[in-house]
């Protein structure tokens, strides 16, 4: 309603390539544990995302994670709070370092248009992950990832978390492209036992670790 209000107001916009549409999802209400369950469920539906937001993959401004994020950097960020800050690239899709800044969680793909409908769908896609990430446990999130085998298993993941917004991500390459999300994911967490290990901000964090 409102954003069609608003483009009706600004209906002279110029939608230039340089333009983009950036949405912060509030996490003053999710722990560490919350975030790192929701990017492992992000990294398995990364391409398909950014194929729907408007494929900005070779953007300088919103860099996929499976361009630069590994198990190294992965682990160090979420050894605790304060670890985000410096392990993070800033211009990346999903940008973690808002949360210091807003409490918020920056999504930075979707191409710059004026269409409330499309606008609205990339939100409920990003809240829909939040949800359904809310629900589950870091452990069955790489439970999910580890027996994601076939393109049932993918459907019925997609079913889960984007409802009747799923068919939306349906393209030609989805297959593949969750194929190769699911390889980058299980290598960014492969270490998982050894240097994955979450500490939340009132925890004391092991300085031999």
């Amino acid at each position: 309603k409102y954003l069609k209000q608003l483009f009706e107001i600004q209906s002279d916009v110029y939608i230039s390539n340089r333009c983009s549409i950036h949405i912060h999802l509030n996490a003053l209400d999710m722990t560490l544990s919350n975030i790192k369950t929701f990017l492992v469920y992000y990294l398995i539906f990364e391409k398909a995302l950014y194929n729907y937001s408007g494929k900005r993959w070779t953007n300088i401004f919103c860099v996929p994670l499976h361009e630069w994020l590994n198990a190294y950097k992965f682990g160090q960020t979420f050894k605790g709070i304060n670890n985000i800050e410096g392990n993070w690239e800033k211009y990346s899709g999903l940008n973690l370092l808002s949360l210091h800044q807003h409490g918020t969680i920056e999504f930075r793909q979707m191409t710059g248009n004026t269409n409330p409908v499309y606008i609205q769908n990339w939100i409920d896609m990003i809240v829909s992950l939040k949800t359904y990430s809310m629900t589950k446990t870091f452990e069955e999130a790489y439970s999910d990832l580890a027996t994601l085998n076939s393109t049932s298993a993918y459907w019925y993941l997609i079913d889960s978390i984007f409802g009747n917004l799923a068919i939306a991500l349906q393209y030609p390459e989805f297959k593949q492209d969750i194929e190769s999300c699911i390889a980058n994911a299980k290598l960014c967490l492969m270490h998982k036992n050894k240097i994955i290990k979450l500490v939340e901000p009132n925890q004391k964090q092991d300085p031999t670790n």
